[in-house]
């Protein structure tokens, strides 16, 4: 694969922006070493492949026959809605909701309990127009026991901005005490 070792972007913490405006948890340098599941992998690559020059790959690309299987059980497709902004789930994978304990297709974003600093960072993605990785306990759904780690890939059309996000989960997340992960 010709993916890059590490996205572009600002170090942890904002690139000089206030902590206070950066989304709690949130790690904008993704490389495939840090990515803690083979279908977290391939799903990252699928994104450099199909985003090739362009800003963003284009939404068309989200095609269950195009992305790689692995990852599709552990993935969650949001539509974003540009004014007001909100997020619709619009496909949940079998895992996901298997760890959840819920469904999220076809609700909104918003209308989860305790689902604040998820938002923040999904504003943050469309905004910025990048993708990012966050670990972080489940807040927002009836397994909340669990603990998690996602990337938040955005798709789109250059004109139109971010237009999906495709979240690829990983379930029970665990770090060491040198800071590394193991699935649990």
């Amino acid at each position: 694969m010709n993916a890059p070792k590490k996205a572009t972007g600002s170090p942890q913490g904002g690139g000089g922006k206030a902590a206070s405006q950066w989304p709690e948890n949130l790690q904008d340098k993704i490389g495939r070493e840090n990515l803690s599941a083979d279908h977290m992998r391939a799903a990252y690559d699928y994104w450099w492949q199909t985003r090739g020059e362009l800003e963003l790959p284009p939404a068309d690309a989200i095609d269950p026959l195009r992305m790689p299987r692995a990852c599709l059980p552990f993935i969650v497709i949001l539509e974003v809605e540009a004014s007001p902004l909100r997020f619709r789930c619009r496909l949940t994978g079998t895992r996901v909701v298997d760890s959840l304990g819920v469904d999220l297709t076809g609700l909104y974003i918003d209308e989860l309990p305790n689902i604040e600093k998820p938002l923040a960072r999904m504003a943050w993605c469309v905004r910025e127009r990048r993708p990012y990785l966050v670990e972080d306990a489940v807040t927002f759904a009836p397994n909340d026991y669990r603990r998690y780690r996602t990337m938040a890939l955005p798709f789109g059309d250059g004109g139109q901005g971010v237009e999906r996000i495709v979240f690829v989960f990983d379930f029970d997340v665990h770090l060491n005490k040198a800071g590394e992960d193991s699935a649990g």
